[in-house]
């Protein structure tokens, strides 16, 4: 007898109302779907082999093939994660990290435990972490190396780990629990490389690249505005706090006076919380919650949001970065009652790359259920290309490209991740953005716009475009949800993962960039 054929969304059954906001769709029928076999490719960051008929011994021999670890890749036959939680249960392993599409990266804690895992019939190989498949070859002559650290490391051996890097060339170092970063005055050589790459608690070594930040009727855009004025929901921010990580605050600028509940410059480049070169950290701050008390037009989407700003700009220079890790970050933010994490900001290289701050980002997330990082992907274009930047490229987080009138930007970096997942998640408007201008800002690049001045006759406004605007934008828009998911919905304690489905569930398909 023929099978039925599979039914619509549209013809399954409501099997119970639980209230007016949700209900359980049970379908009619189900389908099974066999877990595919695995790619016999392995590929790694810095090369690909099919470990049955690739010969590592080249490799072996130039990198010297008296190395001893405890780490090993374990390439399964089908794409199945529970097979690997039955060997943890088996053997005398520790599974630290799924390293590519049904391939593992273990912590064999008793070698008597090699010889049965490589012959069970659902291992395809399993063989040695080798120190030249930790690296790639843009970290030889670095001067600042980021190296992924295995998530078993005791916290005791974090130090032991950062004076490692010292006696191994590095003029200074530091080491969280997932990531350290070494600066190499001289550049990263082979030596140092090799002895690095082969220490039993380093997953990866790479060239650690500069951040940038992202700037190439928002709010009505993403539905906002109407939604404000809709009195039967009153969503504005209200009870929700986020956290901005950017150059700096104009913490007197009048649209976000009596809100601010913190300002942080423990992991910036000074101590200065003062926004004094482009301003970017203002106009986005104002973006995601300024309230418009000069001109109501630039209001920003969630204007009653309370705020938790990380100043990360050395202000003499103008150089933007960080000190300590995306977890350390995410983390001081949420103790701080943050929920939305807001980076319109990635790096300026490794284009589509899973970097150890992508790595240290889906951390936080999978330990830390209820904040969610939003991440600006760049303004790299590149229609078909990889061009998406990390952090931005991490898996658990909210990757925000630009739109402009109802489609993507030209501007707005595009994906696929080199690894091939479907990045930015979505994009918001992120074109001719009116929103606050930092009074102290010297080196702005943006036009005034609306009305209203500082003391010193500059414009209190300014327009600034790029997925940077689009990310704060989208950040507004997820306190939003968060808000509503609260007030309206009654989940206490929605998690990132709710927020994140949410927003890409009611998003709007634009088209083929």
């Amino acid at each position: 007898m023929a099978s039925s054929s599979p039914k619509t969304i549209a013809e399954t059954e409501v099997v119970e109302s639980f209230d007016s906001n949700w209900m359980q769709l049970q379908p009619v029928s189900t389908r099974s779907v066999a877990i595919k076999t695995v790619d016999p490719t392995i590929h790694l960051a810095g090369f690909s082999f099919d470990p049955q008929f690739t010969d590592l011994s080249n490799l072996d021999s130039a990198w010297g093939a008296s190395f001893s670890t405890s780490l090993y890749l374990v390439q399964l036959q089908l794409n199945d994660a529970s097979i690997m939680n039955g060997f943890e249960d088996a053997y005398d392993i520790e599974v630290l990290e799924r390293q590519s599409q049904g391939v593992y990266i273990v912590r064999v804690h008793d070698a008597s435990q090699i010889a049965p895992i490589s012959s069970d019939d659902d291992v395809r190989w399993m063989g040695a972490y080798a120190p030249y498949m930790r690296t790639t070859n843009d970290a030889l002559g670095a001067h600042l190396v980021q190296i992924t650290v295995a998530g078993d490391i005791a916290p005791s051996s974090l130090a032991t780990l950062t004076t490692y890097l010292v006696q191994n060339g590095a003029s200074t170092s530091w080491c969280s629990m997932d990531m350290c970063e070494a600066v190499f005055e001289h550049g990263l050589n082979a030596h140092e490389l090799r002895q690095i790459a082969a220490y039993d608690d380093v997953l990866f070594v790479a060239k650690a690249y500069n951040l940038q930040l992202h700037n190439n009727l928002a709010a009505t855009e993403v539905g906002a505005v109407a939604i404000r004025a809709t009195s039967s929901l009153g969503l504005d921010g209200s009870g929700e706090t986020i956290a901005v990580m950017d150059t700096g605050l104009d913490n007197d600028h009048p649209d976000v006076l009596g809100r601010i509940a913190a300002i942080n410059t423990q992991y910036g480049l000074d101590s200065s919380p003062v926004d004094s070169n482009s301003g970017h950290g203002t106009h986005i701050v104002m973006t995601v919650l300024g309230d418009g008390s000069v001109d109501a037009s630039t209001t920003g989407v969630a204007p009653e949001a309370n705020l938790v700003m990380y100043a990360l700009e050395h202000d003499p220079t103008g150089y933007f970065g960080r000190q300590g890790s995306i977890y350390d970050l995410l983390s001081d933010a949420e103790l701080k009652t943050a929920r939305i994490a807001v980076h319109a900001w990635g790096s300026n290289g490794n284009f589509g790359f899973y970097t150890a701050d992508s790595r240290s980002a889906d951390q936080y997330v999978s330990n830390n259920q209820y904040l969610l990082p939003v991440f600006s992907v760049g303004d790299n274009g590149a229609s078909g290309a990889s061009k998406v930047t990390a952090p931005g490229t991490a898996k658990n987080v909210l990757s925000i490209g630009s739109s402009n009138n109802g489609s993507v930007s030209a501007s707005s970096s595009q994906g696929p991740t080199l690894d091939g997942r479907i990045k930015p998640d979505l994009v918001a408007p992120g074109e001719g953005i009116c929103s606050a201008r930092a009074e102290e800002a010297k080196s702005v690049v943006g036009s005034a716009c609306a009305t209203g001045t500082h003391g010193n006759t500059r414009s209190m406004y300014m327009e600034l475009s790029g997925t940077s605007q689009a990310t704060a934008v989208a950040s507004g828009s997820a306190a939003l949800a968060r808000e509503y998911l609260r007030e309206v919905a009654g989940i206490n304690k929605p998690s990132a993962s709710l927020i994140k489905a949410t927003l890409v569930n009611g998003a709007e398909d634009l088209g083929t960039p």
